[in-house]
């Protein structure tokens, strides 16, 4: 799989129909998640429960550093519905020979990995029991969506709802979270945030963040609103990739593609 190289590319041509890019680069297939994120929304399997994606993990502003050899990679991530867990392969090349995958064993999905939010998009279409597809979503709240740091634990503010309260307001991407409500966030977790996140529509609440590569604290105040979220266009793209496949049992068998001695080999590789 290529890394995506999109930027010089178009800059290089007149036309909009991206004459001469490869079918592998253009805009429509790998597509952005979140400022960390971009996923390949052509190249999806869905074998049984278990989907294969390709993505791209790019390392944000505030973690280029001594981290940026850990946040940023290009491999698979599996996920596997049935009983909700996940593990992603990094892709290593090795001239002259190849590139190959890597990765750990399955986890269970938390609400911080990446995976809970493909699980939450995707998992319908695997035909387990108990999920639904979101489509069309109505809550009331703020317009934020939060994350936990791994390594600091620190809750961060990784989406902002357009015309949401909180986006009304100034708040930003990638701004921590310090308070709600006079609440601290400081060993909370991300659980407690989201619980003090909820409320009766028209009821007012205030939060404390702290911004990169600013001094002082900011405090925002605003009331909870109705608010409409509709299906990103990479999750409309992907489920109608999925869709137009025909439907693959999962392999059975000796063959194991979760262990390390069959995972490169050709009969696993889009596994």
């Amino acid at each position: 799989m290529k890394r995506l190289l999109i930027a010089p590319l178009i800059l290089a041509l007149s036309s909009p129909a991206f004459a001469g890019i490869p079918e592998s680069l253009k805009p429509t297939k790998w597509m952005k998640i979140d400022e960390a994120w971009i996923i390949d929304t052509e190249d999806v399997e869905l074998k049984g429960s278990k989907f294969r994606f390709y993505v791209e993990r790019r390392a944000t502003k505030d973690e280029v550093g001594e981290r940026d050899y850990i946040a940023s990679y290009v491999g698979k991530l599996r996920l596997r519905c049935s009983d909700f867990s996940s593990k992603i392969e990094v892709r290593y090349d090795n001239p002259p020979f190849g590139s190959y995958y890597q990765g750990g064993a399955w986890e269970k999905i938390r609400p911080d990995m990446m995976a809970y939010q493909l699980a939450n998009y995707f998992c319908f279409l695997s035909g387990v029991e108990g999920y639904t597809r979101e489509g069309e979503e109505e809550y009331v709240g703020l317009g934020i969506h939060m994350s936990s740091d791994q390594k600091t634990g620190n809750i961060v503010i990784n989406r902002v709802i357009k015309d949401s309260p909180a986006a009304k307001s100034g708040v930003m991407q990638g701004d921590e979270l310090i308070s709600i409500d006079d609440w601290s966030m400081k060993g909370l977790g991300i659980d407690k945030a989201l619980q003090l996140m909820k409320g009766e529509e028209g009821e007012k609440v205030s939060i404390v963040i702290q911004r990169t590569n600013e001094l002082d604290k900011i405090k925002f105040s605003f009331k909870r609103e109705k608010i409409t979220i509709d299906e990103p266009d990479w999750v409309k793209k992907i489920i109608k990739t999925v869709q137009s496949k025909p439907v693959i049992e999962e392999r059975t068998g000796r063959t194991n593609c979760d262990s390390p001695v069959w995972r490169n080999r050709p009969e696993c590789f889009d596994y």
